[in-house]
């Protein structure tokens, strides 16, 4: 995800948080208005900053998807891992993590995923911005 992109999100999450209270003009003090500025700030960088980008490793003996903080995330003995196939996802489906039926969606954006079936039968869709160079590594 480009900078660009991360900057006009953060603008657009200020805007949509504090834009109520500015077109109302419902500060009552400039302290009050600061003290709204640094929560809308620590809620980005805590909770929606982590889920903007993520990091696939795949190995000999695991499989790991990891959002930008390192947590959260999921790893994946490569020895429960039957087969994955490249698939494209629904834009409405969301993003971050997900409950999906017969199993889990980890997506930062986009449609392009590969889904993993695992030994017990359940899948792990992640999303991806290269499908097709995940599923050759988990070839390997």
């Amino acid at each position: 995800m480009s900078k660009k992109w991360k900057r006009t999100f953060l603008t657009i999450v200020i805007l949509f948080l504090l834009g109520p209270n500015i077109a109302t003009g419902s500060f009552t003090s400039k302290s009050v208005s600061w003290i709204l500025i640094l929560t809308v700030l620590v809620i980005y960088y805590a909770f929606i900053r982590s889920f903007m980008s993520a990091t696939t490793v795949v190995t000999f003996e695991q499989f790991e998807f990891r959002f930008s903080y390192g947590w959260p995330r999921t790893r994946l003995p490569r020895s429960e891992i039957v087969s994955h196939e490249i698939v494209e996802i629904s834009g409405w489906v969301g993003t971050g993590i997900r409950g999906i039926s017969g199993g889990w969606l980890w997506r930062v954006w986009g449609r392009s995923c590969v889904e993993i079936r695992k030994v017990n039968g359940k899948r792990l869709v992640v999303g991806t911005d290269d499908p097709e160079g995940l599923s050759q590594a988990l070839n390997r």
